[in-house]
Formats: C-alpha cells, structure tokens, sequence
C-alpha cells in the first residue's frame, strides 16, 4: 500500500511538473520580426494588391512578423535596396536578381510573378510583323527586357534588327508623344500604358509580344519579374514565407473581381504613381505566382532567349539550382 502511494504521489508531482512547464512555454513571448518588402513601381505592385491592406502582420507559434511595405521609382532603387540589404522580401526584374545573386548578394528566388507585359501598339492597319520592316520604331526599356523581347519576336520572324528604324526612349510617355507627332509608326510600351493609349490615343494594340514569344518557344511565357528573399529568411522563416506566397496568389483573385478605380486607389495609396483604366490592362499584365520549383524551365528559356543579345542579360552564367529556393 505504501509503495502505491508512493507511487501515485510521484506521477500527481511528474503531471504537474508537465504542466508548469506547458504553461511557462505558452506565456513566453513570441520574437518580434520586422519584415521589409520593397518592388519598383509598375505591374510589380498589382503583384502585391491588397496585401497592401490584409497581410500587415503575420504570427506562428514563435514569431509574430510586421510587414512594411515600399514602392520605389525603378530598377537601380531596387537593386540598392536588394543589394545592401534593406529588402527582405523583393519583386524585381528576373535577370536583375540573377546578376545580383551572381555577385554574391545573399538571396534567393521563391516564385515568378509578372510573365510579361509587352505590347506593339500603333496603326491596326498593320497586320504581320513583317510589315515592320519598313516602318519607325519606338521602345522603352533600350538594352532591357522591352527592347531584347522585341528583337527576339522580329527576329524570330524573319525580319534583320540591324536594319530597322528604332528609336528608343526611357518613358512610355515619350513613345505615345512620338506616335501621336507621326515620328514612329509603332511603339513597343507595357502596360497600363498600352490600354491607356488605346483609350486616349486611338492606337491599337497591334501586336501581343508574349503570344510571340510562346509561338517561338512554346514557353507558357517569360517570368520578366520575379520575387526574391534573403537566404537566412529562406533557411529559417519558411512559415512565413509560405503564408506569404499564399496571400500573393489569393490577391490574384481579388485583383481579378475588383473594380479597376478600387484597385487604383488603393496601389496609390500605397505610393504607386500607375493608373489602371479598365479590366483589360490588368489582364494583359499577365499576372501570376510560380513558385520556384515549377518555373526555372522558363527562366532558363527566358534568358537563353535574351543572351542571343545581350551575354551578360543575367550576369554571364545560368543560375545554379541553389538560386531556386523551395518553399512549402
């Protein structure tokens, strides 16, 4: 009898050792961790929508994350910010973050987003690609993604770049003056800009330069940005980065079932200067979240492509496996 006691008295104080310990774990704080998500301004920022809004902070068993947000101007805000580490989380250009990661920068690629926002617009009397060869060019993005796709799709369709009429201009604005003046015949722009021009300018939008490109490649598209995050949030935050991920596809929807002049207001309030006029320039951004296990083909398509004019497009040499980060 005294044995039992003994022993019941032992389990009553194991139990409630259990327990202090379950209860001290549940009371202690969970680690507070900022994160910080910076994209250039343009269709990167329809890529994060309302999370703007609904994915301001973020909790899991250990860690409760805040989430800031920062629209920049462009390419070379977004490399700095990459670069010296102030984006945790970033949407930039696809080659861009592939030179930064060749050069050492400490990062890795979690998914594709934008797959091309390209369009020829101009006179809908043109019909083939290969009535431009006689016609004046105008193109944003000279030595980039716009200038190197358009060279790749009239290449690949007969035409000899080397001889055509190209002008090129660092604003969509600047391309629209000239089409408007009559001193390009057609201009190869992005979107929202593209829309806009039908709406204001009365020019058509002659050409899609993504269903070129799957023509050519039979790709699904070209993953022209894509977003990255530090490697040490990739090592020990995947949690977080999966929920992130996630949000990112469940904004497609709502970018995809709200009103334009809503999903307008609410980018600017976030400090995007874009505006989106009708439903039709947001679909043609070609809007999508590849996670990185499901879209290296067509990075590795993407980049072959834009090497045939450019060798150091993405920093001289493919990505090995490593810059593919698994997440979920």
């Amino acid at each position: 009898m005294k044995k039992v006691l003994i022993l019941i008295i032992a389990l009553v104080l194991i139990i409630s050792t259990s327990t202090l310990l379950i209860s001290c774990n549940n009371n202690e704080e969970k680690s507070e961790i900022t994160i910080n998500v910076a994209m250039p301004d343009g269709t990167t920022v329809l890529a994060i929508g309302e999370m703007f809004n609904n994915f301001t902070t973020f909790e899991t068993k250990t860690n409760k994350y805040k989430i800031n947000y920062e629209i920049v101007a462009g390419a070379s805000e977004i490399s700095a910010k990459i670069s010296t580490g102030q984006a945790d989380i970033a949407i930039a250009p696809t080659n861009l973050v592939a030179k930064l990661y060749k050069k050492g920068v400490s990062l890795g690629l979690i998914a594709s987003n934008v797959f091309g926002a390209l369009y020829i617009i101009g006179d809908d009397n043109i019909t083939t690609i290969a009535q431009l060869a006689d016609k004046k060019i105008t193109c944003t993005g000279q030595a980039g993604t716009p200038d190197y796709i358009m060279q790749y799709v009239l290449s690949n369709n007969g035409l000899n770049v080397n001889n055509l009429d190209i002008t090129y201009v660092s604003q969509g604005s600047e391309a629209l003056a000239m089409l408007s003046a009559g001193t390009a015949d057609v201009a190869v722009v992005g979107e929202p800009i593209a829309t806009n021009a039908e709406i204001k300018n009365k020019a058509s939008i002659i050409f899609d330069l993504q269903e070129e490109y799957k023509k050519i490649t039979n790709k699904s598209g070209y993953p022209q940005a894509s977003t990255i995050a530090k490697t040490d949030l990739i090592a020990n935050h995947e949690e977080f980065l999966d929920a992130f991920l996630d949000k990112m596809e469940a904004n497609l929807e709502y970018i995809s079932n709200t009103d334009t002049s809503s999903i307008t207001t609410l980018i600017q309030n976030a400090g995007s200067a874009v505006t989106y006029p009708n439903t039709t320039a947001i679909i043609n951004s070609n809007l999508k979240v590849v996670r990185a296990d499901d879209v290296k083909d067509e990075i590795v398509e993407y980049f072959t492509a834009m090497a045939t004019f450019n060798s150091d497009f993405f920093g001289g040499s493919m990505p090995e496996d490593a810059f593919y980060a698994q997440i979920g």
